[in-house]
């Protein structure tokens, strides 16, 4: 930390509370997240440090996801339902039932 309370993490800048300048400080964050960081000192937490300039939201060594594609771009729930009201719009309208049950 400098003397301006400012702390540098993968080239993202913090800011830390003035109370702890010149002073050894425990930062903990997370590699996938780097918009928050936990501040402590001597075993007490303080409050977390304010990003200033974040310019890499998370660690380089880590890979983003990739945002998953819907593996069944298929129809949605209402374009089956309509799909499915049209084919049987589409069929014969009587249904002849003979004895015992069996549709003709």
């Amino acid at each position: 930390m400098d003397k301006t309370g400012c702390v540098v993490i993968e080239g993202n800048r913090y800011e830390v509370s003035l109370d702890l300048v010149k002073r050894r400080i425990l930062l903990r964050y997370d590699l996938f997240d780097l918009s928050v960081i936990q501040v402590w000192y001597q075993g007490e937490r303080y409050e977390d440090a304010t990003p200033v300039d974040l310019t890499r939201p998370y660690h380089r060594r880590v890979r983003p996801e990739e945002p998953k594609q819907p593996e069944n771009e298929g129809l949605s729930f209402f374009q089956a339902a309509e799909k499915r009201r049209r084919r049987e719009l589409e069929g014969d309208p009587f249904t002849v039932v003979r004895e015992g049950g069996q549709q003709r």
